[in-house]
């Protein structure tokens, strides 16, 4: 899943959801994207919208992570349950991806989260978080939502 302010034709890699607030949800065309392409593209939005981008990962619901970027990259990264992610290859690359960065990440979300429909706190990030639940996708639809981007479930699985 990303997300982009509105704007120009996304690539072709994904297929617009739905709009909401000035914001525009994506899924990707195809079934399956790495985590390192799903970054890419929310860079490539951030740049072709010259604004911010999120884009969200999960694995068998069983751990995912936001990248926040701009223009000019990824800013960072929050994890849900990312000793889980190490079972995976794919849970190794994100958290590769992510091994310079400190336990700042949700403070950094915070701040950028200025370009949001509403500002949050890192407290209420790392509370968000912190959430036990059986789904790692639940924290994560929290987080878009704290920022006023609400995802609307019944049309992410559905095919394009």
């Amino acid at each position: 899943l990303i997300a982009s302010r509105s704007g120009l034709e996304p690539p072709r890699q994904l297929t617009r959801i739905t709009e909401v607030g000035g914001w525009t949800l994506y899924k990707p065309s195809k079934r399956y994207l790495q985590p390192a392409d799903l970054e890419d593209l929310t860079i490539r939005l951030a740049k072709d919208r010259e604004g911010p981008a999120l884009g969200c990962w999960v694995q068998d619901s069983d751990w995912g992570y936001v990248a926040f970027a701009l223009p000019e990259g990824v800013l960072g990264r929050v994890f849900v349950n990312p000793d889980a992610a190490e079972d995976y290859a794919e849970g190794q690359a994100a958290l590769s991806l992510a091994q310079d960065e400190t336990d700042e990440a949700e403070k950094r979300l915070a701040v950028w989260s200025q370009f949001t429909p509403r500002q949050v706190s890192s407290e209420t990030i790392k509370a968000l978080v912190k959430r036990h639940t059986s789904f790692a996708e639940e924290p994560l639809f929290a987080i878009f939502e704290a920022l006023g981007i609400t995802v609307p479930q019944d049309r992410l699985w559905v095919q394009p």
